[in-house]
């Protein structure tokens, strides 16, 4: 079949994060006899090699294939990889340079100045304070959105907001970034600004979403990224909508985003350092316009008070550490911080 390789590669992909990892080997391995995906599976068995702890053979792997010739996505994949085994070993400058040659290998698209002024011209034209009494969109359910950055915690929130008894979570749903395109098509095509019907109509799709994935909590988060630029059509169509800016040390978060692969696609800013700085700016000017302008339904929690016990990535004494393990966060929430994200919790569905 045409789409074997594929399927293999994804299958391998499963049995590593099932922890499988004699399947993920030999699954790998059949992979590699296949020209076309054999450096694909090169990564693969270098990732099953970290994870078994032999770091010095997965780096040295790695290494050699980030060193040659070959297709940009494996060497981009073994770029990430090779930097967190490095920084594992302790190799901080050697983690931080493999990341940036991870970042390098796809070309630079972001224009910071047209990131500025689309930043400039969304806090102008918000006028999203007209349906602030609204009635449509209003539930049973509490949409909830999550407002942060990559790297900062977003997924943590969410996991502790889920495990409270009337708490959800629907994952990074992208749908506030449909309801935004279609309200600026009706504007650009129609030349008028949506009706309450229209209003609504969005308001009945997001809501239908939350059906569909099965949250029938009365407080469902959603944990998108890029919300802060779309922020003003969400609160449009869903007044009763409740938001939690999650801030981190922006140190800590620029570091761990230039540490990691994210989708480019997505986040075109998130291949080099300046153009991180360039975004975390107009995320941060974002985040305090709609503060201004929801304050009786958004809160702000810093990261740092909900993980008391986490290092800082860019002032460790010990170095940087370059690379953020949710699965250790998580195991290393204080019971007082817990109960500080369930009062949270509570907070989105009785204060609110």
């Amino acid at each position: 079949h045409p789409q074997a390789g594929q399927v293999a590669w994804w299958k391998g992909r499963m049995l590593i994060r099932a922890g499988r990892l004699d399947e993920a080997r030999t699954t790998a391995e059949g992979l590699a006899l296949r020209p076309r995906m054999r450096a694909m599976a090169r990564v693969q068995l270098a990732e099953i090699s970290m994870l078994e702890g032999d770091l010095e053979s997965a780096c040295e792997q790695l290494s050699a294939l980030l060193d040659g010739e070959g297709p940009v996505g494996p060497r981009f994949d073994a770029a990430f990889l090779l930097a967190r085994g490095l920084d594992r070993l302790g190799r901080h400058e050697e983690a931080f340079e493999a990341a940036a040659t991870g970042n390098r290998l796809h070309p630079r698209t972001f224009d910071a100045k047209a990131w500025e002024r689309a930043t400039d011209r969304i806090i102008a034209d918000d006028d999203s304070d007209r349906v602030r009494d609204a009635d449509h969109g209003r539930s049973e359910a509490t949409p909830v959105f999550i407002l942060g950055m990559p790297r900062s915690g977003t997924s943590l929130l969410e996991q502790i907001i889920a495990s409270h008894p009337d708490g959800g979570g629907v994952g990074e749903r992208r749908e506030p970034m449909l309801i935004h395109e279609d309200l600026e098509a009706i504007r650009d095509l129609h030349g008028r600004e949506p009706t309450d019907e229209d209003l609504e109509l969005e308001a009945g799709r997001y809501l239908a979403m939350h059906d569909f994935m099965g949250a029938g909590e009365r407080c469902v988060a959603n944990k998108v990224l890029g919300l802060e630029r779309v922020l003003g059509s969400t609160a449009a169509v869903l007044p009763g909508a409740r938001v939690i800016h999650l801030d981190r040390d922006p140190r800590d978060t620029l570091l761990s985003i230039h540490q990691h692969p994210l989708n480019l696609t997505h986040h075109p800013w998130a291949g080099d350092l300046e153009d991180l700085i360039v975004a975390r700016s107009a995320f941060d000017r974002l985040a305090g316009h709609w503060q201004d302008r929801f304050a009786e339904r958004m809160i702000r929690v810093s990261y740092e008070d909900l993980v008391p016990e986490a290092h800082p990535l860019a002032t460790s004494d010990s170095g940087p550490s370059l690379v953020l393990a949710y699965t250790s966060l998580l195991t290393s929430v204080t019971s007082s911080a817990f109960t500080c994200l369930i009062r949270l919790a509570l907070t989105c569905l009785v204060a609110w």
